[in-house]
């Protein structure tokens, strides 16, 4: 019970008990809501074809890494570092 907030409902917290329990025994089963949402959210992003509908549908870029190149968001960050680093600053030693 450590792992919980104050807040969370008893029969959340025995309902996730259970289900780690049992898949520990190599049952999986989902008794939550939520945890039979993240099991529909999982089976949806392993196939690309859905993963791909999915990105399309909430404005997300179909390869990620690629739209991160494009932003150029890596070159500013590397020259907004490198100020620090040629005036010395930033270093513990």
């Amino acid at each position: 019970l450590v792992r919980y907030r104050a807040t969370t409902p008893l029969e959340e917290v025995l309902a996730a008990e259970v289900e780690r329990q049992l898949a520990d025994e190599g049952t999986r089963v989902s008794l939550s809501p939520r945890s039979r949402f993240l099991d529909r959210l999982r089976e949806v992003l392993r196939a690309p074809e859905l993963a791909a509908a999915f990105a399309a549908e909430q404005g997300l870029a179909g390869d990620p890494l690629e739209a991160c190149r494009a932003s150029g968001y890596a070159a500013r960050a590397a020259a907004a570092r490198l100020p620090r680093k040629q005036s010395g600053g930033g270093s513990y030693a």
